[in-house]
């Protein structure tokens, strides 16, 4: 990841303002070398969703399934 810039907003995995629906379905993983802040949130259900809310003009690193796995992400 890039490092950001002073007009760039970090906001990790397990800030409260992001909802994992269903909470249960989300599976925290730790890697203090490979994700930043040490924790990203995996989920097998198809049906999970993740809920931000910001107001800006960009998400970034561009967003995408884990691994080559299938899956969407949606703006």
């Amino acid at each position: 990841m890039p490092d950001p810039t002073s007009q760039d907003v970090v906001v990790q995995d397990g800030d409260p303002s992001i909802a994992f629906a269903p909470p249960g379905d989300w599976i925290p993983l730790t890697n203090d070398q490979e994700y930043s802040g040490g924790t990203l949130r995996i989920s097998w259900n198809e049906s999970a969703t993740i809920s931000f809310s910001f107001v800006g003009t960009s998400l970034g690193p561009p967003l995408r399934p884990f691994s080559g796995d299938s899956g969407t992400t949606q703006l």
